[in-house]
């Protein structure tokens, strides 16, 4: 059974009144603190990562930006004649490797994936958008209150997904091809990652986290690539993208 981190309790607790604070949550000091808080300086790094591993310019993103910077009031910063929110270029670069990788597992078109710990629905949204040759099929688990919140931004940018509270985790029947989750899975309890390990993942053919915890111990290290993330964004270094191989 799932328990709430202290850390995430607060958090989940912010967002129960969603409707009060939807027009600003981006901009709000707990969330940013959480979700919203990528760097100008990392921002340009994942902007050239962009353009230099996958050969992608910004601006044929514009107009996906431009709708995900309309909703929340997040802070933005100008960049090539972009005003923007870095954490935008974050979502487009992890989506676009995580494209890269669907591409090398899966010879069919449709996809379904599983995300642990969606934030507002930022890295779905991107997915939807940016991946579009294939039909994604996508679920997020995440907390209830913060399931509100994805509801309420995918609704706004018409993006549709399933949405399954943690708490029934066991009652999901069906398989996935690919689990995901960035800065969630290794942040939470052990006790919790074991839970979504034993009671999701293991319903997964193919797994890609971005990991920001020195532990690994209950990982079955032989069935994944580990490459330091790109780019590195916790001062120790020990952050990770740690994907099936």
């Amino acid at each position: 059974m799932i328990k709430i981190d202290n850390t995430y309790l607060g958090f989940s607790e912010n967002l129960k009144n969603i409707n009060d604070i939807y027009s600003s949550f981006k901009g709000e000091l707990f969330f940013k603190d959480i979700l919203e808080h990528v760097s100008v300086q990392f921002g340009l790094e994942y902007k050239q990562l962009i353009e230099t591993e996958f050969k992608r310019c910004i601006e044929e993103f514009a107009d996906l930006i431009k709708i995900n910077d309309s909703i929340g009031n997040p802070s933005k910063f100008t960049m090539d004649n972009l005003c923007i929110s870095p954490s935008n270029l974050r979502y487009i670069y992890h989506s676009l490797l995580i494209e890269s990788k669907i591409k090398r597992w899966f010879n069919k078109k449709e996809i379904k994936i599983v995300e642990i710990g969606g934030g507002y629905g930022g890295l779905c949204y991107y997915i939807k958008n940016i991946i579009k040759d294939y039909h994604i099929n996508y679920t997020i688990v995440d907390l209830p209150n913060i399931i509100n919140l994805q509801s309420k931004f995918l609704n706004d940018v018409q993006v549709d997904s399933k949405l399954i509270s943690c708490f029934d985790t066991t009652n999901i029947n069906e398989t996935f091809d690919l689990v995901i989750s960035n800065y969630c899975l290794s942040e939470i309890s052990m006790e919790n990652r074991l839970y979504y390990l034993n009671n999701l993942v293991n319903k997964c053919e193919k797994e890609f986290y971005v990991w920001n915890s020195r532990s690994f111990e209950e990982l079955n290290l032989n069935k994944y690539h580990i490459e330091d993330e790109r780019p590195q964004t916790n001062y120790e270094q020990y952050n990770k993208y740690i994907f099936s191989i």
